[in-house]
């Protein structure tokens, strides 16, 4: 017996997190198919969209050279030299070993979260999902870890009709 036809008309929405004021904020982004943990990472290295950067969010991670590919729209291109490897309820990610220092703790936990909410999409039978954010430097090789219990689990919606005054917790300008 088939399980029927596949719904129409949903958007696929990942959940990236950007910087804002120096404190972890998720964001909605819409996708153009199914999101995994390498999409939403490779969307996440893309940066804030112009509306998301009008309302203050910034990233910290390192602008890396993204793959040629020119049937993958650029949002969704994969960084060079960074892999994403998923197995049952942990995401590896490796970065590039041409960084000149490891990550800042609020990049990584862009990474460790973005992730790892894209893994609980992925499989939401999961309760929690762990992530590992490895590098190398010239002075050798670094890792840290978190897991989607540590991030934050409001999310800031921005739209390209908002403005930065009707962000929640926002009086709306006069």
């Amino acid at each position: 017996m088939g399980a029927g036809t596949a719904a129409t008309g949903v958007t696929p929405t990942v959940r990236l997190y950007f910087v804002s004021d120096g404190i972890l904020v998720a964001v909605p982004r819409s996708a153009t198919g199914p999101v995994d943990a390498e999409t939403a990472v490779a969307m996440l290295f893309s940066g804030p969209t112009s509306p998301e950067q009008l309302h203050g969010l910034t990233t910290e991670l390192p602008q890396l050279a993204v793959e040629p590919h020119r049937q993958t729209p650029a949002p969704t291109r994969a960084p060079l030299g960074v892999r994403v490897r998923t197995r049952a309820d942990t995401v590896a990610i490796e970065l590039p070993q041409d960084l000149k220092s490891p990550l800042p703790r609020t990049a990584a936990d862009q990474l460790i979260c973005t992730a790892a909410a894209a893994r609980l999409i992925a499989d939401p039978d999961l309760d929690s999902a762990r992530v590992t954010v490895t590098g190398h430097t010239r002075t050798g090789r670094w890792r840290t870890e978190g897991s989607s219990t540590t991030c934050p689990g409001r999310v800031t919606p921005v739209s390209p009709s908002a403005t930065p005054s009707t962000l929640p917790g926002q009086s709306p300008a006069l």
